[in-house]
């Protein structure tokens, strides 16, 4: 093969390149999300519509899960007109339970609340933090007078995993928080603004099907004896001082700046999985003790840190107040439809008196 030859082999090959980087940008600029100003912790959650059968909790069901332009689920009015966003991690999102049947769509049709449902799986105190800033307070027209929290489950299984013994675990555990705590992380404005890459988190989405919530975690055991739960409290606490507690108060400050009332509240766990009395935590299934105690703790903290603010925060127990049963969880943490509707009235009971 001549030098000639060789030149015009990369000449064309120059030229088509060139023209496919043209083709990319354009597709790019003219689909993605580059001139929009918010985006969510997860950017493969925009207008996306889901039908499938559950078979999480009795009877089975087909259930449908929609979020629209924005990322956020079940919003009850036009953005300009919510009243009240709900922000947390899977409990909240509830992706197993259909439109219609969610503690949020109970609280709405309970007392005419219009609220959204910006829960995204997995979030922690960090991850609150920056999707407000983010997301919820660039989305255009959108002005809610409140924004409840429901808060505390995913910080402590942080802290569950993080004193772990297994490399793995903890570095997964690690990356997850500083996902959380870099809002404009490559990683993150890719997934939330390219075209492409959000085509092929659909793609894989559609292909591999709705992840299994608490596949990974214990099962609920009804006939275990309960036993007092003894661990070292000092890695909760660190975790709690050095991260949980100042993004609670970055939180408040947040909403106070932004003329918003901040809404935290406590999170339940099942009944037969543990149970709190006083100032001591009971399990009935190993491996999660640390899990158990920290999320004590953290809605104590959760409490105390509001009433710091009492002029721009409510706190609502939920874990405390709210006897919830067996049928109300479908694992250890997750509401069946029968248990957020009993979460929904609850909160909006509250909601009432605010």
């Amino acid at each position: 093969m001549n030098r000639e030859r060789i030149a015009a082999i990369a000449k064309l090959a120059g030229v088509n390149l060139f023209l496919f980087a043209l083709l990319v940008v354009g597709l790019e600029l003219a689909f993605g999300e580059w001139f929009s100003d918010y985006f969510p912790p997860y950017g493969a959650i925009f207008n996306r519509t889901f039908t499938y059968e559950q078979h999480f909790y009795d009877p089975p069901s087909s259930v449908t899960y929609v979020r629209d332009q924005y990322g956020l689920r079940g919003a009850s009015a036009p953005v300009n007109e919510i009243d009240l966003v709900t922000l947390g991690g899977s409990t909240t999102d509830q992706r197993f339970i259909t439109e219609g049947d969610t503690w949020q769509d109970v609280m709405h049709a309970v007392s005419g609340i219009r609220i959204a449902n910006a829960g995204v799986d997995g979030l922690s105190s960090s991850g609150h933090v920056v999707a407000v800033t983010d997301w919820l307070h660039r989305i255009p027209n959108f002005h809610p007078r409140y924004y409840l929290h429901y808060i505390g489950v995913n910080d402590a299984l942080y802290v569950h995993y993080l004193p772990l013994n297994e490399p793995s675990a903890r570095a997964k555990v690690l990356a997850l928080l500083q996902r959380q705590v870099q809002p404009r992380s490559f990683s993150r404005i890719l997934r939330a603004r390219s075209v492409f890459v959000r085509t092929y988190l659909r793609l894989t989405a559609w292909i591999i099907g709705p992840p299994v919530v608490g596949s990974n975690l214990p099962s609920v055991s009804t006939t275990a004896p309960e036993v007092a739960v003894e661990v070292s409290d000092a890695p909760i606490t660190e975790y709690i001082e050095s991260i949980y507690r100042p993004n609670l108060h970055r939180l408040i400050q947040l909403h106070q700046r932004n003329g918003e009332h901040a809404i935290l509240v406590s999170q339940p766990g099942h009944p037969s999985f543990f149970r709190r009395k006083g100032t001591s935590v009971f399990v009935m299934s190993k491996g999660m003790e640390v899990w158990a105690v920290a999320l004590s703790m953290i809605n104590d903290t959760t409490k105390a840190v509001c009433r710091e603010h009492a002029a721009n925060c409510s706190f609502i127990d939920l874990a405390g107040e709210l006897p919830l049963e067996a049928d109300d969880f479908y694992d250890f943490i997750h509401a069946t439809p029968a248990g957020a509707r009993r979460i929904g009235t609850f909160l909006a009971q509250k909601l009432s008196e605010l």
